[in-house]
């Protein structure tokens, strides 16, 4: 899973840095759900548009023709002529071609029935899913009110409970993918993965920086010594990775063969 998509080469959540993506070879992009001042979907990182374009202002307070009008950066700052995509927009152009992680900025609870008009409206319903950090409760009543959303809840050390947060989204409910978070390689939590895997449970964990989501092995480390950090990590289970480090990855499952 490519975190912002291909952000090496193009202005993260863009059109084309998607299509390097697909151009990669990669399965999934992650991509950012923020909402304008008048409604419109937008998929956009930070609560404003000053890093990653030309314009200024918090997106909550802009309009979408004022967004519409505006350049991205890339990644060293340098402004391209690359402009920022609808959420709509961005689902057409990924339809049937790749499976789209949501990241979801804003009330995912609030905003749910918007975003799933626009999976609707864009037949991409089924390549589509919610990493949703909310309660087994919320998760649950938006399942049985959205039945064609592919729900994954987050489940790991953020929570008082995880091996109990576990069976309760499991035993209760049909789930496709679990987003894990392993604080170090002695939590508790390692414990579910094997049950996750007999269930058809695709299991998903990130390693974007050092902490407490895949046990200490990130793409920093990644970078000199793969097995360390995503060999193991594949080892222990884990089916589906997010990096910011797509191409070094494929190259290393080449080698895999997997």
């Amino acid at each position: 899973m490519a975190h912002r998509q291909d952000w090496n080469h193009f202005p993260e959540n863009s059109l084309e840095a998607l299509e390097g993506s697909i151009a990669q070879g990669v399965d999934i992009v992650e991509i950012d759900i923020r909402k304008t001042k008048d409604g419109q979907l937008i998929v956009m990182h930070d609560h404003t548009v000053d890093r990653t374009t030309n314009g200024q202002g918090a997106i909550a307070e802009l309009d979408w023709l004022e967004i519409e009008k505006l350049q991205l950066r890339d990644k060293e700052g340098n402004l391209t002529s690359y402009k920022v995509p609808t959420f709509k927009e961005y689902m057409q152009a990924a339809n049937g071609k790749i499976m789209v992680n949501l990241d979801i900025k804003i009330d995912p609870l609030e905003n749910f029935s918007a975003m799933y008009q626009v999976l609707e409206a864009t037949e991409t319903l089924d390549q589509t899913f919610w990493v949703f950090d909310a309660s087994y409760q919320a998760v649950k009543d938006t399942l049985q009110k959205y039945p064609g959303a592919i729900m994954c809840p987050k489940i790991g050390s953020h929570q008082q409970d995880p091996v109990g947060e576990y069976y309760a989204y499991v035993d209760n409910m049909e789930l496709q993918t679990l987003f894990f978070r392993f604080k170090t390689e002695q939590d508790t939590l390692w414990t579910v993965v094997e049950d996750a895997l007999n269930r058809g449970i695709k299991t998903y964990c990130h390693t974007l920086w050092e902490g407490s989501s895949a046990a200490g092995h990130s793409d920093y480390k990644s970078k000199d010594d793969p097995d360390f950090s995503w060999g193991w990590l594949i080892d222990q289970g884990m089916e589906i990775i997010m990096t910011d480090e797509t191409e070094a990855l494929i190259r290393y499952l080449e080698i895999r063969n997997q």
